[in-house]
């Protein structure tokens, strides 16, 4: 045997450096991070377009309920003044009736010839009216 030492391995030889190494992990480093940044900008984008465009929705929807309520008011308000105007109607015509049928009461009395002949042939009249309107309708 021998009284040698043994000798360590020899090192391996370190590759060469290059010349931009650190310089280019910096620049992947860099494109990363704006990629990063541009994808988190696009999201923050598409969030707020949604809320944006749900706030713009809701608030089309408020406006159509609100347009609604306001034509159905018109409506009921359109029914009232009609209801009011048919009340007034009836109430003139049967008003022009009773001063009519009061008249024809006050003249019916009256001495007058002619006056009586005018208030016979007026009731002859409606009377003849009345008729052939009824054997008209079915």
């Amino acid at each position: 045997m021998s009284t040698a030492t043994p000798k360590p391995p020899a090192p391996r030889p370190a590759p060469p450096a290059r010349a931009d190494g650190p310089r280019r992990d910096s620049l992947w480093r860099a494109l990363f991070f704006l990629l990063v940044l541009v994808l988190i900008l696009i999201t923050v984008w598409h969030v707020t377009d949604q809320i944006t465009k749900r706030h713009a929705e809701e608030s089309f929807a408020d406006g159509q309920v609100a347009l609604q309520i306001a034509r159905l008011e018109s409506r009921a308000h359109a029914a009232e003044a009609r209801a009011r105007v048919a009340a007034a109607e009836a109430a003139r015509d049967s008003a022009i009736a009773t001063t009519g049928i009061a008249s024809a009461h006050s003249l019916a009395g009256s001495g007058s010839k002619r006056i009586q002949e005018i208030f016979a042939a007026i009731t002859d009249a409606i009377s003849r009216a009345g008729t052939s309107s009824s054997s008209t309708t079915p």
